[in-house]
């Protein structure tokens, strides 16, 4: 058969039919910032750069384009169906495989979140994608490119890449409106932000500069930062390496960090940064690649 994208379990897979697959995945893979179909890995005989009808399909080469499918399949945040194993040795290739790669290869969705070039401080650099930031002066923020959403619940992951012995490469990431004054100023004193302090694990709010300890704190190289919010209930929490703050559990939407996160207008994931004129970096997550530490149960990227 010929017509990609319509395989049935007995239908005879053609060289055109499996690059139509592989271009998809490809596409896929790029979009998800994963490797896409690897071509020559050193396998004898290596794929040829566009399949024909006619040529031969080797088992070791469809294992190959399967493995690329799982790579975009596992950082998709919807994950359509049931992932596609690779086939065993021996083992038969149907048309079904095909069609069920070919299916959830075009529902797949992918996050496209980054920092925002816009709306963040001439002071704070934006490399890597736009997913790492740096900053050398006190008192600095940067914005999400996205708002948290209110019609779904969501995740976000914050990495250090610089130590923070002696508060003088602090930070207090969080949610802030896009209000310009507080990209250069300290964010934690708007009305309209909050977050978690890395010194002391402090939570910090809208306005209120009470910086009393309360969770883990997070000031070493490595350190992960957890975010899961449901604005639509008005709660967000907090965690780190993998521990959520407070006996919290999002998936049971139990001990938020905070429950009072609305009437605070747009809200974006926010990054500020100070203490001193020390240069600190951090890595954001927003999903693309897939996240650090598994999303709890029924949270997605934003």
């Amino acid at each position: 058969m010929t017509d990609s994208g319509s395989f049935d379990p007995g239908d005879i897979i053609y060289g055109v039919d499996t690059q139509a697959l592989i271009t998809l995945i490809n596409a896929k893979c790029a979009a998800a910032g994963v490797t896409g179909v690897v071509y020559d890995d050193g396998v004898s005989p290596v794929y040829p750069d566009n399949y024909a009808q006619g040529q031969t399909i080797y088992l070791a080469r469809i294992n190959r384009l399967i493995l690329a499918y799982q790579r975009a399949w596992d950082a998709s945040g919807n994950k359509p169906g049931t992932r596609q194993s690779q086939v065993a040795s021996g083992g038969l290739i149907y048309g079904s495989l095909f069609q069920n790669m070919w299916t959830q290869l075009n529902q797949m969705t992918f996050a496209n979140t980054t920092l925002d070039p816009a709306w963040k401080s001439a002071n704070i650099t934006l490399s890597n994608g736009n997913l790492r930031f740096s900053c050398s002066m006190n008192a600095q923020a940067v914005l999400a490119t996205k708002a948290v959403p209110t019609d779904k619940k969501v995740y976000w992951e914050l990495k250090r890449l610089t130590a923070n012995p002696d508060s003088t490469k602090s930070c207090w990431p969080g949610v802030m409106d896009r209000n310009a004054a507080y990209l250069t100023d300290y964010s934690y004193r708007n009305a309209n932000a909050m977050g978690y302090y890395d010194w002391n694990g402090a939570k910090w709010g809208w306005g209120n500069t009470n910086w009393d300890a309360w969770g883990t704190t997070w000031k070493n190289v490595g350190d992960i930062v957890m975010f899961a919010a449901d604005l639509a209930n008005g709660r967000i929490w907090y965690g780190v390496n993998g521990v959520w703050q407070g006996g919290g559990n999002p998936a049971a939407g139990t001990n938020p960090s905070r429950a009072d996160v609305s009437g605070h207008g747009t809200l974006y994931p926010m990054f500020g940064v100070g203490g001193g004129s020390a240069f600190h970096e951090y890595d954001v997550n927003f999903g693309a690649g897939g996240f650090w530490y598994a999303p709890p149960s029924g949270f997605t990227y934003i």
